[in-house]
């Protein structure tokens, strides 16, 4: 599909290049409940086969995102010379656009295993044994956080692998070019059938993954009336909101001022502590669970020790696990990469002769900071926010360990419905974890290079 709408001319085609996009707004759990429902009316597979196809359909867009940009960037010299040289369009794909393109069409697929390695909650639906489902069971079902360590190491083991993996596939597979134009110069116009089959093509996951679950969503909830939005649904949603701006925010915060700190003071400890926070994204919400809670549980009983020694009785409660601040500190551990990768990307425009011309007129390096860099990356911050906000939202497994007693987000109660088979009610909730993440890919459309005509 990428190479299609990269190559090639045919009706719809720039609709298709972002709408391609939109199975990323459906949460592959979501999707899963969707089709189970409804698995009567279509082919019914294993369990197994099932959380492939699902999958497949929730995370494609991935490996469509990098290759397509990956294909823009080829000059169209080096295909107008297989051209020359009398090479089919085919051929022309299999010896220079995809050995051109591995690097970031390897990387979309390692991402893709990663998001695979870390899913709960389609995995678990279909009672699927994972290393992700292995370190729930293992702790809440046999009562054994040792037992779900071990698993999470293994898991966190081979997530390690892939991010090396990757780096280092980039590093080998490198290459330079003159200029980087767009690929569509050398676009082919379709005509008659082939361009009703590229537009067929390109029609299908879009259908499948995005059309078809959305309007099954919408018929739960006309089905469903008036209680579709009842009190709780607004109750439920507006704690999601406020937990998810809240969280952004402090993301935001955080990865700002390191990227403040690395701006002006080229240290080797603050690249480390850079390095460390941007590898945070690619941990599972499960391994972040367990990281979280045994690092809180130090605070918790160093805290209860302390007031038992001055008070003589023990503190009743907790006061870093088990409430809010966990979520806090699990979603800071997670998402502040996004904001420190998006700050110190737009920081590497801004010319070093302003800060110093800040500091001649007396300025301090915070007011500089404040003053001067984050008026002009405040567009990327937002941006940032945005990204932040919607992954804390769909945010499953974390959420649903670390969350205090009797706290519902909108991801766990469409789990929690789920669960029950109570899919119908569920479709509220799950619809608007679908809005809020089609605003991600409207992002992604519009930072996508512009073709030419």
């Amino acid at each position: 599909m990428a190479w299609l709408t990269s190559f090639y001319h045919f009706p719809f085609k720039k609709t298709f290049e972002w709408a391609l996009l939109l199975p990323c707004a459906f949460p592959s759990y979501i999707l899963a409940y969707v089709y189970y429902y409804h698995k009567d009316k279509f082919i019914e597979l294993n369990p197994y086969l099932a959380a492939i196809v699902i999958m497949s359909f929730a995370f494609y867009p991935y490996v469509y995102l990098f290759s397509k940009q990956a294909f823009q960037e080829i000059s169209p010299s080096l295909i107008h010379a297989a051209k020359v040289l009398k090479n089919s369009n085919l051929k022309t794909f299999w010896k220079i656009i995809l050995p051109l393109s591995q690097p970031a069409i390897f990387s979309g697929l390692l991402l893709v295993c990663m998001e695979v390695m870390g899913d709960f909650g389609t995995v678990d639906f279909f009672s699927i044994d994972t290393l992700a489902t292995g370190i729930y069971r293992t702790w809440f079902g046999l009562g054994s956080l040792n037992g779900a360590i071990q698993v999470a190491f293994i898991l966190f083991i081979f997530i390690i692998c892939i991010v090396v993996l990757e780096n280092h596939f980039r590093k080998k597979k490198r290459f330079y070019q003159q200029h980087i134009p767009h690929a569509q110069e050398t676009g082919k116009k379709l005509a008659g059938f082939s361009a009703i089959a590229a537009s067929v093509i390109c029609f299908i996951p879009i259908f499948l993954a995005f059309i078809l679950p959305l309007s099954i969503l919408l018929s739960n909830i006309y089905s469903l009336g008036a209680k579709a939005f009842d009190e709780d649904f607004f109750t439920i949603s507006a704690r999601s909101f406020i937990l998810a701006a809240s969280a952004a925010f402090l993301c935001l915060f955080i990865g700002f001022f390191i990227a403040i700190i690395r701006q002006f003071n080229h240290n080797s400890l603050i690249n480390i502590l850079s390095k460390s926070i941007s590898f945070g994204y690619a941990i599972p919400g499960s391994i972040l669970a367990i990281i979280v809670l045994n690092t809180l549980s130090i605070f918790d009983n160093l805290f209860s020790n302390t007031y038992l020694y001055i008070f003589k009785e023990e503190y009743p409660t907790l006061i870093f696990s088990g409430t809010v601040l966990s979520l806090f500190y699990a979603y800071s551990m997670k998402f502040t990469s996004v904001s420190l990768q998006s700050s110190q990307a737009s920081m590497t425009k801004i010319s070093p002769s302003l800060f110093w011309a800040s500091r001649l007129l007396g300025s301090t390096t915070c007011k500089t900071s404040f003053k001067i860099y984050l008026p002009i990356i405040k567009k990327s911050l937002f941006v940032a926010f945005i990204l932040i906000f919607v992954d804390i939202i769909k945010e499953l497994p974390a959420t649903m360990v670390l969350r205090p007693f009797n706290f519902e987000t909108i991801a766990i109660k469409t789990y929690n419905l789920a669960s029950d088979e109570r899919l119908i009610e569920a479709s509220p909730v799950a619809l608007l974890i679908v809005l809020l993440g089609i605003i991600p890919v409207i992002i992604l459309a519009n930072i996508q290079p512009k073709n030419k005509e």
